[in-house]
């Protein structure tokens, strides 16, 4: 996950009155922030694990994948993959 600076200095956003409001609604579970061309995104506290794992869940691609790589049923030996890899 990426990160980005809203302000030069985060302290003059949470300073601020909106920043501060902002702030205390995503720490209460989360906010869904929209683009004026329709862009969705998540603002959540980072040390709420639950909300973490919730956003998770949510992320489709993700999902998508460790649902095919789930049903897998062949393993590979260490020393396959080593020779597949070329290294020794």
């Amino acid at each position: 996950m990426g990160r980005s600076t809203i302000y030069e200095d985060c302290d003059d956003f949470f300073a601020s009155e909106d920043g501060n409001h902002t702030a205390q609604r995503a720490k209460r579970g989360g906010l869904i922030l929209r683009s004026p061309d329709g862009d969705e995104f998540i603002l959540a506290e980072i040390d709420d694990f639950d909300r973490e794992i919730e956003l998770t869940r949510r992320n489709k691609e993700l999902m998508k994948f460790l649902d095919e790589r789930g049903k897998q049923t062949k393993t590979l030996k260490a020393s396959e993959v080593r020779e597949q890899l070329g290294v020794t």
